[in-house]
C-alpha cells in the first residue's frame, strides 16, 4: 500500500490541535518510525511495516506472574473494545522474550481515509493504552 504516512500523521496532529509537537519547518520522514513522546507515559510509535501502517507502544517490563494475575481484566479489555480504526482483535498484546509487553495494531482502511479519522484512531489507541497502563501500574 503506497501512502504518505508522514503527511497523514502531521495533518492528524494538527487536527488534534497539537501542531507545536513539531518544530517550525520540521518535516516527518516516510522511511522512519514516527514517535510521539508522551512525557510520563509510554511513547507511541507509528510506521509502515511490510507496506502496512501500524501503531505500537512498549508498555515496559512485566513479570510473568503479573500477566497471570491480570489475565481476566486484560481479556475483558480486549473483548469490550471494538475499535473500527483497527482490524478485528486489535490492538493486541505481545510479550517478547525479555518480558516487555507491547501493544500493537494495524490501522484499518477506515483510519487512513483522512486526517480527522487518523487523529481519532491515534486517540483511540492512546485511550486503550491508558486503560492497560492503569491495570499494569495498579
Amino acid at each position: 500500500m503506497q501512502m504518505d504516512l508522514a503527511s497523514l500523521v502531521t495533518d492528524a496532529i494538527k487536527t488534534m490541535g497539537k501542531p507545536d509537537l513539531f518544530p517550525q519547518g520540521h518535516q516527518l520522514n516516510n522511511h522512519s518510525t514516527i514517535t510521539l513522546e508522551l512525557e510520563e507515559l509510554p511513547d507511541i510509535h507509528i510506521a509502515m511495516v511490510n507496506d502496512l501502517p501500524i501503531i505500537w507502544a512498549n508498555l515496559g517490563y512485566v513479570e510473568p506472574n503479573v500477566i497471570r494475575q491480570l489475565s481476566e481484566p486484560l481479556l475483558a479489555c480486549i473483548i469490550s473494545n471494538h475499535l473500527s480504526f483497527f482490524y478485528p482483535g486489535q490492538p493486541a498484546y505481545f510479550l517478547n522474550d525479555e518480558n516487555i509487553l507491547e501493544l500493537r495494531a494495524n490501522f484499518s482502511t477506515t483510519a487512513i481515509e483522512n486526517a480527522t479519522q487518523f487523529a481519532e484512531a491515534i486517540d483511540n489507541f492512546f485511550q486503550y493504552m491508558l486503560n492497560i497502563n492503569k491495570l499494569l501500574i495498579g
